[in-house]
């Protein structure tokens, strides 16, 4: 993975509700921010300590982008 600079949103919920979180990271956020996608990769890292329901399916993760200064 490349490395640089990259805004993180934690997420906590359903599978059905995750591209609402990447909506306001980029839509919503990222405008305002001062800040632009970069040319690297996007990705939604998923470390063994973070929760998972069995039950519910709800999850977390870290959605990454790569930003740089306007």
């Amino acid at each position: 993975m490349a490395g640089g600079r990259y805004a993180a949103l934690r997420f906590r919920g359903l599978p059905a509700e995750i591209n609402t979180a990447w909506t306001r990271l980029l839509r919503d956020w990222l405008p305002g921010s001062g800040f632009q996608f970069d040319n690297r990769p996007a990705f939604e890292h998923y470390a063994a300590s973070y929760a998972y329901d069995d039950n519910t399916h709800a999850f977390e993760c870290d959605i990454c982008i790569p930003i740089a200064p306007l």
